[in-house]
């Protein structure tokens, strides 16, 4: 069928969606991708929210193992956009996606193919405030918005595309909006509780990283917001390094300088609490800088890592200005107590060594 959306000036992105609620058409695209009901003749049915997928889960056959619902998103310049559509039962909606957020959607009947439906929507206020916390971002800058995941009864839901709109992964649920003056004074961001689906805040949950420490929304406290450890190198203030065993670290503007103690060694530490992720890379950017220089062939780097739980996970690398490692980590997320890097530096090397940033 033909679906006409329209969402009025103020709207830059629409959307068509399974219902969430729809048991049988839900799992369309699984079933197609899985071939579960290939043995039985079904509808050619075309289009719109699973990348284009026809066919739909009939009443005798099997569910998906894994409940999803697809979303299929489009930026649109003058708010409204013509679509092929899947036939069944649908979401639509349309939002601004910027600050001030609004959006709508609306729930569409089953229509027989080839079928001409319009759906007019009324945008309406659609954000909600966020306390945070977030000193590594207050230090560094960059930040986009906590990792917002589906909570409780919520069905796994995938964005089959979101290209020209602020929707940057497959699974996004909700974006956000980060003021210019975001601050530890200024600490509070705006989401934008319009999606696809059309399902309430509560569905929905903001998480500190990944999918670690989350909070289902509203947040009744300010969501403390973390990251997996990587070190910009463009501040000394945020881990705190401190070098021992006769080593010594000092901070340039843009980079450490590191002098190693009379065996070689290097050995700094910090206590600041972050996150590995699994089999988490790290590279280890040496540099030209200030007084230190690239370490010499032969040097290596090690990290070990103390888990909150007392585990300590570690990592061994070397090699030519390209030093980086894999830690035995094994979760998704390990939160992590204390962190120290052990660099040997090859016969060779300069008196200081400058190094830049950590990264992942």
């Amino acid at each position: 069928r033909t679906l006409t959306i329209s969402g009025g000036a103020a709207a830059t992105v629409v959307s068509v969606a399974n219902p969430t609620g729809d048991a049988a058409d839900q799992y369309v695209w699984y079933n197609l991708d899985t071939e579960i009901n290939t043995d039985v003749d079904r509808p050619a049915i075309f289009g719109l929210p699973c990348d284009g997928g026809n066919g739909s889960h009939l009443p005798t056959k099997p569910a998906a193992f894994i409940p999803e619902s697809c979303a299929t998103l489009f930026g649109t310049a003058n708010g409204s956009l013509i679509v092929s559509a899947f036939r069944g039962p649908l979401v639509v909606g349309a939002g601004n996606t910027t600050m001030p957020f609004v959006g709508a959607t609306t729930t569409l009947a089953a229509a027989p193919v080839g079928a001409k439906t319009t759906a007019t929507l009324k945008l309406k206020a659609s954000q909600i405030t966020l306390a945070t916390k977030n000193p590594f971002y207050w230090t560094y800058g960059g930040f986009t918005g906590p990792d917002i995941v589906a909570s409780g009864s919520a069905p796994y839901m995938s964005l089959s595309n979101f290209s020209n709109t602020p929707f940057n992964s497959y699974d996004q649920s909700l974006i956000a909006g980060v003021p210019s003056n975001y601050s530890s004074t200024n600490p509070n961001i705006a989401l934008d509780t319009w999606n696809p689906w059309g399902l309430g805040v509560s569905n929905f949950a903001a998480c500190s990283v990944s999918t670690y420490d989350c909070q289902t929304l509203p947040a009744k406290k300010p969501l403390a917001i973390s990251t997996i450890f990587h070190d910009p190198g463009t501040s000394s203030s945020y881990y705190g390094w401190k070098a021992s065993g006769g080593s010594a670290i000092a901070y340039n503007s843009s980079c450490y300088t590191l002098t190693p103690n009379a065996s070689r060694t290097i050995s700094i530490t910090t206590k600041v609490a972050t996150y590995l992720g699994f089999d988490q890379y790290l590279y280890f950017g040496f540099t030209d800088c200030a007084s230190g220089g690239y370490p010499a062939n032969g040097t290596t780097v090690a990290v070990t890592a103390t888990a909150a739980n007392g585990i300590v996970y570690s990592g061994l690398a070397g090699g030519t200005e390209d030093y980086y490692l894999y830690m035995n980590t094994y979760l998704p997320v390990t939160p992590i107590t204390s962190l120290t890097i052990t660099i040997h530096v090859a016969s060779g090397s300069p008196a200081q060594i400058g190094l830049g940033e950590i990264y992942n």
